[in-house]
């Protein structure tokens, strides 16, 4: 189980850098997550959070788990959190603004997947016995 919950989030990071690479190569790509069709700042907000937190994220949750780190928990959970934050602020924008509901989908999937196994790691390692 491990390696799945791994692979996943290599995965998940190896999908992070081709949407954005995609993104800047192609305006058509572009044209169906843009947030402010007339401003690419909108979308380009998310660029710094995405490659910290949702790439970098995934990218270091799947090492640790590999290697069993006693840091995997904590990682993976800072990784799911910081999805699920960017999945409610869209999900905000396209109740309010009417636009980016393409991208739900897909942060909606990396939201719940990244959480069930920030909960299965945390529970694997015994840390969820630990109180505080």
């Amino acid at each position: 189980m491990h390696r799945l919950a791994a692979g996943y989030l290599a995965l998940q990071a190896v999908l992070g850098v081709a949407w954005w690479a995609a993104l800047l190569a192609s305006p058509a790509i572009r044209s169906w997550f843009e947030l402010m069709p007339e401003r690419h700042s909108g979308l380009d907000a998310f660029f710094f959070a995405d490659v910290v937190m949702f790439i970098g994220g995934s990218a270091s949750s799947a090492i640790a788990i590999v290697r069993r780190w006693s840091t995997a928990p904590l990682l993976t959970a800072f990784t799911a959190g910081g999805t699920a934050y960017a999945t409610l602020h869209l999900a905000g924008w396209v109740l309010l603004e009417r636009s980016g509901a393409v991208g739900m989908v897909p942060m909606a999937a990396a939201t719940v997947l990244t959480s069930a196994i920030a909960v299965w790691i945390r529970g694997e390692d015994g840390s969820a016995d630990v109180v505080g």
